[in-house]
């Protein structure tokens, strides 16, 4: 037994998937599945039952788990410090971004954080949070802002910020009651995401909270393409203060927001990492500085 193969198992033991572990280790996968036989052989247990879909760990494999992931991180800390010796930041890191935090707010944070640590590579991807969750659980994302608030036995949840979901309308539209309702609300056609996505779970819960209820005109998971019906004129939309701010700032859109004071319309915002692999010094450093971005915007926005 050795650390290569350590280091096959574990990851096979996460995938579940002998394709989707092979590829995520950059391995064929004629290798990973001798080197796990190799593994079966010398322990005389079998790891892996075998199955069309999964590879489903048995109990030996759980123990196994339990065992070598700690020994693992230990090992991993060791050679980064020895690697980085100089207190140098480096190595890659994988995040992954809900679709409504603001595009401006991403966009500076990587700018910045590509300037001020140039031996790390970064790639980010944008998805919707389901399958955010569902990576940072099967170990292909490092950190992964979403909207979901989990603390499961395999991923944990960090506090990023709080913001508030506002009425956006087109310029010129008349002020509502800051205790908005349902009268109020039916008295105009609203253009909201899909269900698949997440930000209309935030919008839901927001109106359930207050006793309120929208059926939309128009249901679309372009925000973008939900801010540019506002501003013709023809509908009213919820979104957060943040995305407002990228979709004013970047695009130049005239757009009306009125913060409603209902119990409710406020959204969580929180990064989601996995519990068996410990954020590097990379990670850790970009989640603070989005952590700051977050913060310096929406203070901006709300003076």
């Amino acid at each position: 037994m050795d650390l290569r193969q350590i280091h096959y198992f574990l990851t096979l033991f996460e995938e579940q998937s002998v394709t989707r572990a092979a590829r995520r280790l950059n391995i064929v996968q004629p290798a990973l599945s001798m080197q796990i036989a190799k593994l079966e052989e010398e322990l005389g247990r079998e790891l892996f039952t075998r199955t069309a879909r999964r590879m489903i760990p048995t109990p030996v494999a759980e123990e196994m788990d339990r065992l070598f992931r700690p020994l693992l991180r230990e090992f991993n800390n060791a050679r980064d410090q020895i690697v980085h010796s100089d207190h140098a930041i480096g190595g890659h890191i994988r995040i992954g971004i809900m679709p409504s935090i603001g595009q401006d707010l991403v966009a500076g944070v990587l700018v910045r954080f590509a300037e001020g640590y140039p031996t790390v590579t970064l790639s980010a991807i944008e998805d919707s949070n389901a399958s955010l969750v569902d990576k940072v659980s099967r170990g292909q994302l490092d950190l992964a802002y979403t909207n979901s608030v989990l603390r499961t036995a395999t991923i944990e949840s960090l506090p990023v910020q709080s913001e508030r979901l506002v009425l956006i309308m087109p310029l010129n539209f008349p002020t509502l009651k800051q205790n908005i309702t349902q009268s109020e609300l039916n008295a105009h056609k609203f253009v909201l995401p899909t269900r698949d996505h997440g930000l209309r779970d935030n919008i839901e819960s927001a109106l359930r909270q207050s006793d309120l209820h929208v059926v939309p005109k128009i249901e679309v998971d372009s925000l973008l393409a939900i801010a540019r019906l506002v501003e013709k004129g023809l509908y009213v939309s919820f979104l957060p203060e943040s995305t407002l701010h990228a979709l004013v700032n970047w695009h130049g859109l005239k757009l009306y927001s009125q913060v409603l004071r209902n119990v409710g319309f406020v959204r969580q915002i929180v990064a989601l990492h996995s519990r068996h692999r410990p954020l590097s010094d990379a990670a850790r450093t970009f989640h603070q500085m989005m952590v700051g971005q977050l913060f310096t915007q929406l203070a901006h926005v709300e003076t």
